[in-house]
């Protein structure tokens, strides 16, 4: 392998590790000392943002069904092409490297397709978004360092639609 692919695969490995445990190199202190007594009864909200990706993962959300029958359309061509390949391999009793071409850029494009299409499903707001008793407006849960962050009763919180 190469320096830099190595490189490359351990840095993003640490990124998802570190993303995944809510690690940070310099953690921040919070910004909001509540009195010990306020502290189990509050949560931190803060206004939603990019209003835009979250438009795009609603807009998937109505067509979620039909790409769910696109995809394992596509996988199922994808099994029949690589079984014929197969069958045919053996029938002649050596491996031919053109006939799976085809089935191989297949597959890294309904890999990266799907990876695609999953990540702009998911918007980053989509789990953390709350309602508010009392208040318009979009509102995400938040960390007590964010510098736009409210603290709210917990029982004002409720999970969003």
């Amino acid at each position: 392998m190469k320096p830099g692919m190595v490189f490359s695969v351990l840095a993003v490995i640490a990124i998802i590790v570190a993303s995944s445990f809510g690690l940070s190199i310099f953690p921040n202190a919070p910004i909001h000392n509540l009195p010990d007594s306020l502290a189990n009864n509050a949560l931190f909200v803060c206004p939603a943002a990019n209003f835009t990706f979250d438009e795009i993962a609603r807009q998937l959300s109505y067509i979620r069904t039909a790409l769910m029958v696109v995809f394992f359309f596509v996988f199922m061509i994808w099994i029949a092409m690589a079984g014929w390949a197969l069958y045919q391999n053996l029938l002649k009793d050596k491996f031919e490297e053109k006939s799976w071409q085809s089935i191989v850029f297949l597959a890294k494009v309904l890999f990266w397709i799907t990876i695609i299409i999953t990540v702009l499903m998911h918007s980053p707001n989509q789990f953390r978004r709350v309602q508010l008793k009392g208040a318009t407006g979009e509102w995400v849960l938040c960390e007590s360092n964010d510098p736009a962050s409210r603290p709210v009763r917990a029982s004002a919180v409720s999970r969003a639609p």
